[in-house]
């Protein structure tokens, strides 16, 4: 049978009148989490969820409706979840994020982004964010890197399956190469790969 983390279908909203604002590793290294409740729902007051699910190796998707508070920081969020496969269609990262580091490090089973999904302008810091996904085989048309990007770290480190990009002219701009270009050794990349050795 799966194993659901339904005990936290409805994650407290307040303990002792206070509000819960963060979330941070709370189910680190639950190895044996495998899906969440389609109740699953993350409070508004949360500001928190850093490694919400770092290293939950057996769980595969998320709820559909699974929503990230407005304003939550997100580094490492689903780090380590090795066994997941994709993203609800309606997956959305939070305005006002301005890290997205290490938020699918090492996702390796994950094989594609829902079409709908970017990266909001507010975001600075992209280092490792699919680091490891191995399986990723191409990104959203509608995804670029936004201009106040400033750490791009190995944003794509190991992406073997990356075999296109976007058509669109912002996210193959020159400025977009140029970043490109410092995320990666070109062999560890397959869409460099591909278009810079033949």
């Amino acid at each position: 049978a799966s194993k659901k983390a339904s005990t936290y279908g409805s994650i407290l909203y307040e303990i002792n009148n206070i509000p819960i604002t963060s979330l941070e590793d709370i189910f680190n290294n639950c190895t044996s989490l495998e899906t969440l409740p389609d109740d699953f729902e993350i409070p508004a007051t949360v500001r928190k969820v850093d490694r919400m699910f770092n290293a939950c190796t057996a769980l595969t998707e998320i709820p559909d409706n699974f929503i990230i508070p407005e304003g939550a920081s997100i580094t490492g969020l689903f780090k380590g979840c090795t066994a997941l496969t994709k993203l609800p269609n309606a997956f959305r990262i939070p305005e006002k994020v301005t890290s997205t580091s290490q938020m699918f490090y090492k996702c390796e089973s994950l094989t594609r982004l829902p079409s709908s999904f970017i990266i909001p302008p507010t975001v600075t810091n992209v280092s490792e964010m699919f680091y490891w996904c191995r399986a990723l085989q191409g990104l959203p048309t509608a995804m670029k890197i936004p201009e106040g990007v400033t750490t791009t770290k190995s944003m794509f480190n190991y992406c073997s399956s990356l075999k296109t990009l976007p058509s669109s002219s912002v996210m193959v701009s020159e400025s977009f190469l140029r970043k490109l270009h410092k995320l990666l050794p070109v062999s560890k990349c397959g869409w460099f790969w591909c278009h810079h050795t033949n």
